[in-house]
């Protein structure tokens, strides 16, 4: 399973084209997870309801990008 991002040991990002998201998208950030390779870690698509999952944080595209412009992800 890949990861599109890892910034750091900050954050590691997924990216999705989906409108529809599940834990079994973010398999990847899973496994990284267990490895503790990054403090906060995100899959972000077309899903336009963020939610909380196991530790990922689900975020619809628009949400990431201004989050992320205005350093509010750390």
């Amino acid at each position: 399973h890949e990861v599109d991002f890892l910034v750091g040991g900050r954050m590691a990002v997924e990216v999705k084209a989906s409108r529809r998201t599940s834990l079994r998208d973010a398999r990847g950030l899973l496994a990284l997870k267990e490895e503790k390779a990054a403090k906060r870690y995100f899959l972000v698509s077309e899903d336009p309801i963020a939610v909380r999952r196991d530790g990922i944080e689900f975020l619809p595209w628009t949400t990431f990008l201004t989050k992320l412009w205005d350093g509010a992800l750390g």
